[in-house]
């Protein structure tokens, strides 16, 4: 059961190579001919540790989806945690019968969720509650990108939190650059067990410039299978972003339409018209909204 999947096993697998390690989803990650990727505890790049939690041969249950608890009526995905994963915190102590499934691409961002210190940043801070994982929280050190899988360059900033990105930032400092395998969202949605999940009920993006990516990774996923979206509608400060106009011409295009009273903070919230009926029925709040 995926309880039994916890990081501290996942650390304590020590060194292996990623080829050692295998996946279920067709190879996953592809070094460089010649090359293979060291999983070692005594390494920085906590990335490559938890590269292990991607072990999807003993991850998936009966049939080869997900085991998603028996008590979750409804899913999440939360695509970009920073360092706190405040939106997964909130909707976990919120909405009873939700499992959420996590990604965030930064090693150093995923080291300080899983230490949860309250107090390092900010006592405002609003960390995830760590008995969510591996119950109804479940975290991928892993970036969404509209790309086959891949690693890619990654550029860390200095204090992140929510900063880095995949591309270069023109406004913040870069710490240092690191490698990071990328898959495209539809890669993962293919292990919904589907049969007995109609939809996934909300996802929310906020990747630094690369949410219209990720969207567009999610293949015939977005308009089938998916009733909420909230994106980030442009990010300021980097080489490269998709605009505002870009992201709401490509969900018209899908079928979805923007809910006015959702543009806070420069995010828009975007129903599904397929499940238009769901609206009032639903949840598609995100944290301080």
């Amino acid at each position: 059961m995926l309880a039994n999947v916890f990081p501290k096993q996942i650390l304590a697998q020590g060194i292996k190579t990623v080829r050692q390690i295998g996946t279920d989803l067709n190879n996953l990650l592809i070094p460089a001919a010649g090359e293979s990727l060291i999983l070692d505890p005594r390494q920085s790049n906590l990335g490559t540790k938890l590269w292990g939690y991607l072990v999807f041969e003993s991850f998936l249950g009966p049939g080869g989806i997900l085991p998603i608890p028996d008590k979750a009526t409804q899913i999440k995905i939360d695509i970009g945690l920073s360092v706190a994963a405040p939106n997964s915190a909130f909707w976990l102590e919120r909405l009873p019968g939700r499992v959420v499934f996590g990604f965030e691409p930064n090693p150093e961002n995923i080291n300080e969720l899983l230490i949860n210190d309250l107090w390092k940043r900010n006592p405002k801070y609003h960390y995830l509650n760590l008995k969510y994982l591996g119950r109804y929280f479940f975290l991928f050190n892993a970036a969404i990108d509209d790309c086959p899988p891949t690693l890619k360059t990654f550029y860390m900033t200095r204090d992140d939190p929510g900063t880095s990105s995949l591309f270069s930032p023109t406004d913040f400092k870069i710490k240092k650059k690191i490698l990071v395998p990328c898959f495209r969202l539809a890669n993962f949605l293919k292990f919904i067990p589907w049969d007995r999940f109609n939809y996934i009920e909300h996802i929310k993006i906020d990747t630094q410039g690369n949410d219209l990516r990720v969207l567009k990774s999610a293949g015939e996923y977005l308009p089938k299978k998916i009733v909420f979206v909230t994106a980030e509608c442009t990010a300021k400060g980097y080489t490269y972003s998709h605009t505002e106009k870009e992201l709401d011409k490509f969900m018209k295009e899908k079928g979805f339409v923007f809910l006015k009273d959702t543009f806070r903070g420069g995010n828009k919230t975007y129903l599904n018209n397929r499940y238009k009926r769901l609206l009032k029925v639903l949840d598609y709040s995100t944290e301080g909204r």
